[in-house]
C-alpha cells in the first residue's frame, strides 16, 4: 500500500472537515425546520445536503481516486444546491423567486456537459456551471447585505464565497494552490451557512420581541381588566384597565392589598376560588370594592394555570365592570314596573273616576247651603284631591309633559294643613312658617298638593310611633320658590339616602307604602324645571327642600258664577248605574228633564228631534260614545253632544273634536259644560273659544 503524502493528508483532513461541517449544518437546518416550519430552512437544509454530496465527489476526484463520471454527478448537485440556496434566500427576504436562476443553472450545466464531451480538461469544463453557482451565491449575499442588520454578515460571507468559487476552474490544476484554495472555500462555505443560521435566529428573536410587544400592547390597551394572581391571591399582572377600574396607580399598590381583599364578601371569594379549582375555568359575578371603598359589580371569567413554572398554580382571567350595566338594567326594570303601573292605572281610572263622580256629585248636592268648613266640605276637598291624584299618577306613569300653570303655594299649603290636621296622629304636630303671605310657583295647584302631601306623609312615617313635629315652610329665593318639609325624627342612614328617590324604594316593611311617593315628588319638580334636595343625619331628623321656578304672583282666580237654570230634555248615557243616577240628579236640579240609557245600543233607540242635548260616557261595554254623534249626524238631527271620560288624555289623543268633560265632575261643571254645547248649537261664534278635545 502506498504511503500517503503530506499533501494528500492535508487535503483529506480539509475535505473531511468540510464535509462533516456541511452535513452538520444541513442537519441543523432540518432540525430547525421541524420546530419552525419556515420554507427557507427546508430549502437551505436541502441545499447544504446536496453541497455535502458534491463535496464528497469533488474531494474524491481531487485526491486522485476518481470514480467514473464523478464530475458529471458533482456539477448537477452543485447547481441544484445553488437553486435551493437562491430560492431559500428569496423566501427569507420575503421576495418572489425569479426563474432566471433556473435558466442560468440549466445553461451552465449544459455548457459543462458539452465542454466535457469535447475533451476539455475536466476542471476547466466546470467553469460555466461553477460560474453560475458563484454568481448566484454572490447575488444572494448582495441582497442580504442590502437588507442590513444581522443579515449583513451572512451577505458578506456569501459574497466572499461566491468570488472564491469563480477562481476554481482556473486555479484547480495549480499544484500548490489546491489545499490552500480548498481550505478557504470550506471556511467561507461554513461561515456563510453559520451566518445564514444567525440571520434566521435574529429574525426569530425579533419576531418574538414584536409578538411579545403586540401581546403587551393588546393587554395594555384592552378595555376590560386582565389579571394573573398566584394561589394566595396576590396579583403578578394587572393591565391599566383593571388598575383604573379599581382606582390604583400601579401594580405595586394593588399587590399590597391583594386580590383576595377585593371581594366585599370573603365567602364569595372563597366560593369563587373553590369553584375555579374544581372546574379549572369559571364565569361568575361578584361585588368588589375600589381603593376608595366604593363598590362595583364585576363579571369574572378565569382559569387555573397548573404549568406556570416555579411559581406553582396561578389564576388568570378577565374582569368586566358591570356596575353601569346593572344600574341601567335596574332602571329598565323599574321603567317596566312603572309601565305596568301605568297600564294598571289606566285600566282602573275609568271606574275610579266614576266612583269619584258619584261621590263629588252627591256630596255637592247634600251640602247645598252648608258652611264651607263643614265635614261635607272636607269630604268634597278630599274627593277633589283623589281626582287630582289619579291624574298625577297617569301623568307620572306615562311621562306626560305638564302644561305651564301657576299655583299659590301658601294658599294650597294652608288648605292642606287644615285637612291634614284632622288626620295626623295626636302625637304629631304640624307647623307652618312662610317668609311671605303669598308666593306663586310654576306648577299646577294639584302638583303642589301632591308634593306637600307626599312629603308630609313621608315625615309622619319617619316619626313613627314616637311622634314629633313636622315643619312646613315656604320662601322665595332668587327667582325660585322653596317648599321645605322637615321632621325631628331619627334621620336617615347614608346608605338609605342614596336610594330614596328610586321607584319602589321604601324604608317601610311589609305592605306599608308603595315606594312611589318621593319618586313622584322628584318627577313633579323636575318636570317643572326644579329639583329636590334632602338633608339628613342619624338622630338629627330629615329635611326635604323642593325648589320650583317662581311665577308671577297673581290673585287666585275668582270662582265663576253658578250657571243659569236650564230647560229641555237631556239624554244621559252611561253603563254605570250610580253615575247615571248622580248625573240625573245634577241635571234635574239644574232644570232639565232627563232620559237615561245604559249603553250605545239603547241610546240609539231614544234619539229623537225633541232632545235638547246628549250627555254620554265615552268608553262603555257595548261601544264608544262617539258612535252616537255619528248616528245623530247620519239621521240629520241637530242634537249637541257632551262627552264625559275618566281618562280624557287618551280620548284627546284619538283625534276626536267633540266637547269633552273629564271625570269626576261637580254639578256646576256639568251644567256649565252642557250649557256651552247648547249655546254653541244656537250661536256657534259666541262659544268658539271654549275648550274642546283634539
Amino acid at each position: 500500500m502506498d504511503v500517503a503524502s503530506p499533501r494528500d493528508l492535508a487535503l483529506l483532513a480539509i475535505c473531511g472537515l468540510d464535509v462533516a461541517a456541511s452535513a452538520s449544518l444541513a442537519a441543523l437546518f432540518f432540525f430547525l425546520a421541524r420546530r419552525e416550519p419556515e420554507v427557507w430552512l427546508r430549502r437551505w437544509g436541502l441545499g447544504w445536503s446536496l453541497i455535502t454530496g458534491a463535496e464528497l465527489l469533488i474531494a474524491n476526484d481531487i485526491l486522485g481516486r476518481p470514480v467514473p463520471l464523478v464530475h458529471l454527478l458533482a456539477a448537477p448537485a452543485a447547481l441544484a444546491s445553488m437553486l435551493l440556496l437562491v430560492s431559500g434566500t428569496y423566501a427569507f427576504l420575503g421576495r418572489r423567486y425569479s426563474h432566471g436562476w433556473t435558466l442560468a443553472a440549466l445553461v451552465g450545466g449544459a455548457c459543462t456537459a458539452a465542454l466535457d464531451a469535447s475533451g476539455v480538461d475536466p476542471v476547466l469544463a466546470t467553469a460555466p456551471g461553477i460560474g453560475a453557482l458563484a454568481l448566484a451565491i454572490a447575488w444572494c449575499g448582495w441582497a442580504l447585505v442590502r437588507r442590513g442588520g444581522a443579515t449583513r454578515l451572512s451577505g458578506v460571507m456569501l459574497i466572499l464565497w461566491g468570488m472564491h468559487a469563480m477562481d476554481y476552474p482556473f486555479l484547480g490544476d495549480v499544484e500548490g494552490f489546491v489545499p490552500f484554495g480548498l481550505a478557504i472555500s470550506a471556511f467561507l462555505q461554513i461561515g456563510a451557512a453559520l451566518a445564514l443560521l444567525l440571520a434566521h435566529l435574529d429574525r426569530s428573536r425579533r419576531a418574538l420581541v414584536e409578538a411579545t410587544a403586540q401581546e403587551r400592547a393588546l393587554i395594555d390597551h384592552a378595555t376590560v381588566g386582565i389579571f394573573r394572581a398566584d394561589a394566595s391571591g396576590r396579583p403578578s399582572l394587572a393591565n391599566p384597565a383593571l388598575l383604573d377600574m379599581l382606582g390604583y396607580d400601579d401594580l405595586d399598590a394593588l399587590r399590597e392589598r391583594g386580590a383576595a381583599d377585593l371581594f366585599v364578601d370573603p365567602g364569595a371569594r372563597a366560593g369563587f376560588v373553590a369553584a375555579l379549582e374544581a372546574s379549572e375555568s369559571l364565569e361568575t359575578e361578584a361585588v368588589w370594592s375600589r381603593r376608595d371603598g366604593s363598590r362595583l359589580q364585576v363579571h369574572l371569567s378565569g382559569r387555573v394555570l397548573t404549568d406556570a413554572g416555579d411559581a406553582g398554580p396561578c389564576f388568570e382571567g378577565f374582569v368586566v365592570d358591570m356596575t353601569e350595566r346593572r344600574r341601567m338594567e335596574a332602571q329598565l326594570d323599574a321603567s317596566r314596573r312603572l309601565q305596568a303601573v301605568g297600564r294598571l292605572t289606566g285600566g282602573i281610572a275609568h271606574d275610579f273616576n266614576n266612583l269619584l263622580t258619584v261621590i263629588q256629585g252627591n256630596v255637592t248636592v247634600a251640602m247645598h247651603g252648608e258652611d264651607e268648613d263643614g265635614p261635607l266640605s272636607d269630604a268634597l276637598h278630599a274627593s277633589e284631591r283623589a281626582a287630582n291624584l289619579t291624574q298625577q299618577l297617569l301623568a307620572f306613569a306615562r311621562a306626560q309633559e305638564s302644561q305651564a300653570e301657576s299655583a299659590q303655594v301658601v294658599a294650597r299649603i294652608e288648605i292642606l294643613s287644615r285637612l291634614l290636621a284632622r288626620t295626623l296622629p295626636e302625637n304629631v304636630t304640624l307647623r307652618q312658617s312662610h317668609a311671605s303671605p303669598s308666593c306663586a310657583a310654576q306648577a299646577a295647584p294639584s302638583e303642589v298638593d301632591q308634593i306637600v302631601l307626599n312629603l308630609v306623609i313621608n315625615a309622619r312615617d319617619a316619626l313613627g310611633a314616637a311622634g314629633g313635629t313636622i315643619d312646613v315652610s315656604t320662601a322665595t329665593i332668587e327667582g325660585e320658590v322653596r317648599v321645605q318639609v322637615a321632621d325631628d325624627g331619627p334621620g336617615l342612614d347614608p346608605g338609605i339616602a342614596e336610594t330614596l328617590f328610586e321607584p319602589f324604594a321604601t324604608t317601610r316593611g311589609g305592605s306599608d307604602g308603595s315606594g312611589l311617593g318621593l319618586t313622584i315628588v322628584r318627577d313633579l319638580a323636575e318636570r317643572r324645571g326644579g329639583r329636590v334636595e334632602v338633608s339628613s343625619a342619624p338622630g338629627a331628623g330629615t329635611t326635604f327642600s323642593v325648589w320650583l321656578p317662581s311665577a308671577e304672583d297673581t290673585e287666585e282666580p275668582i270662582a265663576p258664577p253658578p250657571p243659569e237654570p236650564g230647560s229641555g230634555r237631556v239624554l244621559v248615557v252611561d253603563d254605570d248605574e250610580a253615575v247615571r243616577r248622580v248625573t240625573v240628579r245634577m241635571l234635574e236640579r239644574g232644570g232639565y228633564q232627563v232620559l237615561t240609557a245604559d249603553g250605545v245600543t239603547s241610546a240609539r233607540e231614544r234619539l229623537d228631534p225633541s232632545l235638547t242635548a246628549v250627555v254620554s260616557d265615552v268608553m262603555m261595554l257595548d261601544g264608544v260614545g262617539f258612535e252616537l254623534a255619528e248616528t245623530i249626524e247620519a239621521r240629520g238631527l241637530e242634537i249637541p253632544c257632551l262627552f264625559v271620560s275618566g281618562y280624557p288624555d287618551q280620548v284627546q289623543a284619538s283625534g276626536h273634536s267633540h266637547a269633552l268633560l273629564p271625570k269626576p265632575y261637580r254639578p256646576e261643571q256639568l251644567l256649565s259644560a252642557l250649557q256651552a254645547v247648547i249655546d254653541e248649537r244656537d250661536a256657534p261664534v259666541s262659544v268658539a273659544a271654549r275648550p274642546r278635545s283634539r
